[in-house]
């Protein structure tokens, strides 16, 4: 009885996997993540070169000045912090 029980409980562990890693991932699914990669790129690009014309860096300014240009001024945690905020964002679409 034992070898039964243990073949029913192994199918029952595949079937539970299939049922997992069985997801349909369609063309439209790439194509909406590599449009919204491009847009949150172009998004923190945008938002990057307008704090660059505003706010002052350099040896000339103080160092809060080039602190904050150093937060808003970096492309990559502005494309970073733009990606986690819109990843609620997918359960809305």
């Amino acid at each position: 009885m034992s070898g039964i029980a243990e073949q029913e409980e192994l199918l029952r562990k595949e079937n539970l996997k299939t049922i997992f890693f069985d997801r349909n991932i369609s063309l439209t699914d790439i194509a909406m993540s590599l449009v919204t990669a491009f847009f949150l790129v172009v998004v923190a690009t945008e938002i990057v070169e307008f704090f660059a014309g505003i706010i002052p860096s350099g040896e000339e300014v103080s160092f809060g000045w080039n602190l904050l240009s150093g937060l808003v001024g970096d492309q990559y945690l502005v494309l970073t912090t733009l990606m986690f905020l819109s990843l609620p964002m997918k359960h809305y679409v």
